[in-house]
This record gives structure tokens, sequence and C-alpha cells, in this order.
């Protein structure tokens, strides 16, 4: 048994963003993630997301973004937004906002890779290839079951934030 303040289920953007950011403060972290790696091994196109300026300022303030830039981004000056069959369309521009890109389009591999480089930095365990296989809460904990290659393990947290993309449909006792 380990006992942290937070466990977060789930590494991929979301989960890790939200380690590395909690990772500033005076706490004890988990990060439980299913897959061990991110590398995709070059099987078709990568997945890419837009990321909005705003998004770019978070991973600025984590102190990610200049080494996300590195690995390449392509900048979203215009954007058109308009609905099928009606006339109507609205324009907006990067200089109208006086902002150099509107948004970034970058590969979701990138930007894990920089930000799983900074955690390693930091003082949060990553149990890595793990999944929460129980729940239950006792008084103002959670217990957290997660199996994984070394077997099973039981985590106590506080918080535990669910931040994966399955379904996680454990009944909590």
């Amino acid at each position: 048994e380990a006992l942290y303040d937070v466990v977060i289920a789930g590494g991929g953007l979301a989960g890790t963003a939200l380690a590395l950011a909690l990772s500033k403060l005076d706490i004890r972290i988990a990060l439980v993630e299913a897959h061990g790696s991110i590398d995709v091994g070059g099987k078709g196109p990568e997945r890419v997301i837009a990321l909005s300026h705003g998004s770019r300022c978070h991973l600025e303030r984590l102190g990610v973004w200049d080494d996300v830039r590195a690995l390449g981004v392509e900048l979203i000056r215009h954007i058109c937004v308009h609905e099928p069959g009606n006339r109507g369309e609205v324009h907006m521009y990067h200089q109208q906002a006086g902002v150099e890109a509107l948004g970034y389009v970058v590969e979701n591999a990138h930007v894990l890779r920089v930000m799983r480089q900074y955690l390693q930095q930091q003082d949060v365990s990553i149990v890595s290839p793990a999944s929460v296989c129980g729940l239950e809460r006792v008084d103002d904990r959670v217990w957290v079951n997660v199996a994984g290659e070394g077997g099973e393990q039981r985590l106590g947290a506080r918080l535990l934030v669910g931040a994966g993309t399955g379904k996680l449909s454990l009944p909590v006792v």
C-alpha cells in the first residue's frame, strides 16, 4: 500500500498535463497509465490535434511549449466559420487577435512525449503499464487497486481523477 494525495487514472494528454501542473505543489501524486510507451511506431498517419492559443499558454505555464514547438507545429492564422446551405460566414485572423496564431496543429505524440520527459524529472510516481481494477472508499480516502506487470498493488488517495478515455465501470464500495 502506498499513500498519495492524488491518484490520476489515465496518462494521456489530460492526465499527464494535470500531473505536471500538480507536481509544482507540495503534494504526493501517482499517475496510472495503461500503455507503457507513447511511441506509435509509424503505423499510418499520426493523430493530430488543434490547440487553441489558450492551450498554448497553458503549455507555456507548464514549461513545455518550446520543446513541443521544436518538434513541429503548424500555425492556424485564419479561421472561416460557415454553415453549409447558408450564405453567411465569419472570418477570424490572427492579426485581429494580436497573436502569432489562433491555434496550432500538432501531433499528440509530440505533446505527450515532451510532457512525459518533464514529468519524469518531477516527484511523481508513474505506475505503467497498469490499469485500475478496483476501488474502495474508506472514510476520507479512496483505495485504488491497480493491476500491472508486477502484479496488483493498492494506492490510497484523498482524490482520484479519472483522466482516461476508457470506461471505468467499477463499483465503489
